[in-house]
């Protein structure tokens, strides 16, 4: 239960890298499968610091763009006289 929760985890996170393989090994030539736990929680953590990032640099692209958007608007309106 606690490695189908682990793989799911790592497909949400986006963590099939290195750092993913890192945290799995393999016990001999049987090929049961090993998780350290402990390095978990800072892999997610680094993910996560990284997927917010990216998430405040989108919403900052955003802003700017709105931004000069709403200046066009406005100095349209400004220029282009509408009759009463």
């Amino acid at each position: 239960m606690k490695n189908s929760i682990l793989i799911a985890a790592f497909f949400l996170f986006g963590v099939l890298n290195s750092n993913a393989r890192s945290l799995i090994s393999t016990f001999g030539g049987n090929g049961f499968k090993s998780v350290y736990y402990s390095k978990l929680s800072a892999i997610l953590l680094e993910e996560l610091n990284e997927r917010q990032s990216e998430i405040d640099k989108l919403k900052n692209d955003f802003r700017k763009k709105f931004e000069f958007q709403e200046k066009v608007i406005i100095e349209l309106t400004r220029v282009v006289s509408f009759p009463d």
